[in-house]
């Protein structure tokens, strides 16, 4: 007697439903789904919310979440806020927009699995765009070889997709179990660098060099006072970035330090800061904000002393990677670590007014990277880097390069 195999037939899985969540009560009633597609940089439910009520120009929560039954299988954690959208040419913010927006928040894209599409979600953010109170979404840092791009150039169509802003590069750095193997990583020629220098800021500044550790919501007021005070004077202030003292910066990292995820340092001689970092752990990720030193011993190099404490402190505490955010800087690359290239990508509603912002916003961006273009094609592509810094000190009187000649980082 023979034996015939019989094919049951599969049942096709449930279509996806989309619910759009627009107020703090419904974003914690999904936490416990949520935090179990492992969120982004900004994309924490409790943190997204903690910025939401922080930051003046962030209006309301509005997360697309798509499910199938009760089960959550993805989100696009979106707010409305007030957003600049900006033109640049050569570095220099020459126009900005002021936009009632929805952004999608960094490492606010998050799905199940990678057979959950992202089309349905797209397809509803377009059409609360189209309907709703805001001129445009914004979906920020996607990962240009990521899944979710290819989804947006297929439901967007282009003349209202914007993809000019980016892309730009994204370091992240993978830590092993161990100090030691880190500094593997680097040659004895790096390594003995990173000797010296320590050696030498202990030889000036004798029995007074000191890290100090910030994690507590009571040293947080005092930390931005004195981190600001070097970062007033850097070539970053002139170009309007980097850390600013500010009730909101404050807030946000006084929040951190409640939830005992704050990590900021400050490399001190008696009552002076030579560098500074500050950096907030989500999950077993270290997210770089902010850092700066003192350029006046920037023969030194008192970034890489103190950030080198930081990794003692990471691998220690068990952090499986820092995220240094945007900006392609040489401190970035040591250690093996690894990039990725990111953009925003912009969906307008469709009508008169943005239009216009499109058409201005990618003029000028088509401009500024065939400026960026030939200037690679010369070679010259470090010394425009080094004219841009120039360029920001000159434009902060606090951050004046040491002899008119500087104009190195």
């Amino acid at each position: 007697m023979s034996l015939v195999e019989e094919e049951v037939p599969t049942r096709p899985a449930p279509a996806l439903s989309v619910r759009i969540l627009t107020t703090p009560e419904e974003v914690r009633a999904l936490a416990p789904q949520w935090v179990m597609l492992a969120p982004g940089r900004s994309a924490l439910p409790e943190e997204f919310l903690e910025e939401i009520e922080a930051v003046p120009t962030v209006l309301a929560p509005r997360v697309f979440a798509a499910f199938r039954g009760d089960t959550l299988c993805a989100l696009l954690v979106g707010r409305v806020d007030i957003a600049e959208y900006r033109l640049w040419i050569a570095r220099r913010r020459i126009w900005t927009f002021r936009l009632r927006s929805l952004t999608v928040v960094d490492g606010g894209a998050l799905r199940r699995s990678p057979d959950v599409p992202w089309e349905p979600l797209i397809r509803a953010v377009v059409e609360d765009v189209r309907r709703g109170d805001v001129i445009a979404a914004q979906f920020t840092r996607v990962d240009c070889q990521s899944p979710l791009l290819d989804a947006l150039r297929v439901v967007v169509p282009r003349l209202w997709r914007d993809e000019t802003q980016g892309p730009w590069v994204q370091w992240q750095l993978d830590l092993p179990d161990t100090y030691g193997e880190l500094l593997k990583r680097v040659s004895r020629h790096t390594r003995k660098h990173f000797r010296r220098w320590r050696e030498r800021l202990e030889e000036r500044f004798p029995g007074r060099l000191a890290v100090r550790r910030i994690g507590r919501p009571e040293e947080v007021p005092d930390f931005c006072r004195r981190a600001d005070g070097i970062a007033r004077r850097t070539y970053q202030r002139g170009m309007g970035a980097g850390f600013f003292h500010d009730s909101t910066t404050e807030r946000i990292l006084t929040a951190a330090a409640r939830r005992g995820t704050l990590k900021a340092y400050l490399l001190e001689a008696e009552d002076r800061v030579l560098a500074f970092w500050c950096l907030i752990r989500r999950g077993n990720t270290l997210y770089a904000e902010f850092t700066a030193y003192d350029r006046e011993f920037r023969e030194f190099d008192p970034g890489t002393v103190l950030f080198l404490e930081v990794l003692q402190d990471a691998v220690r505490d068990g952090v499986e990677r820092i995220d240094y955010g945007l900006g392609d800087l040489q401190y970035k690359r040591r250690f093996d670590a690894t990039r990725r290239m990111v953009r925003d990508v912009v969906a307008f509603r469709p009508g008169a007014r943005s239009l216009w912002i499109h058409v201005c916003g990618a003029a000028f961006q088509w401009i500024a990277r065939g400026a960026q273009a030939a200037i690679r094609s010369l070679g010259s592509e470090g010394a425009y880097r080094r004219l841009a810094r120039w360029v920001g000190r000159r434009r902060n009187p606090l951050a004046k390069p040491t002899n008119a000649g500087d104009a190195s980082d």
